[in-house]
């Protein structure tokens, strides 16, 4: 009986150490998503996303908290939310950002602010810059 103990119990710890060593999505960016040293750094989020939905309607751009407090300056005010340059047109969207104002973001937690992709000039497969007055994430691919 103590034999069956013993190997149930090194079984748990074995299958808890290959849960706890795989990737849990969310804490580092996608493939292919521009790394933003200098956006995660001043803005405290890391972008991981940018895709259409809403039949090309809205623009759904995600982001991990880094930095709460950092975070809070830029969610607290819309007007402190990245812009979303097209590329090949070289002009921000012109529809501001859809999002309920966040005052106290979580470092670890993923959040989202959708934009209004008017006419769907944005389409899967485009690439966007995510400009802010002192930083940008360039040439992220859309989803």
């Amino acid at each position: 009986m103590a034999w069956w103990l013993t190997a149930g119990a090194v079984a748990a710890v074995a299958a808890l150490v290959v849960v706890l060593a795989l990737p849990h999505g969310g804490g580092t960016a996608r493939a292919g998503m521009p790394a933003a040293p200098d956006v995660e750094q001043r803005y405290g989020v890391r972008f991981t996303m940018v895709g259409v939905t809403a039949d090309h309607g809205l623009l759904d751009v995600r982001f991990i908290v880094l930095d709460p407090d950092r975070a809070a300056a830029m969610l607290s005010d819309a007007r402190r939310l990245p812009r979303v340059i097209v590329d090949t047109a070289g002009r921000a969207l012109p529809s501001p950002a859809l999002m309920p104002m966040i005052h106290d973001p979580v470092a670890g937690r993923t959040y989202y602010v959708l934009y209004r992709n008017s006419g769907g000039v944005i389409r899967r497969g485009d690439t966007v810059t995510l400009a802010f007055d002192q930083a940008s994430v360039p040439h992220v691919p859309v989803l």
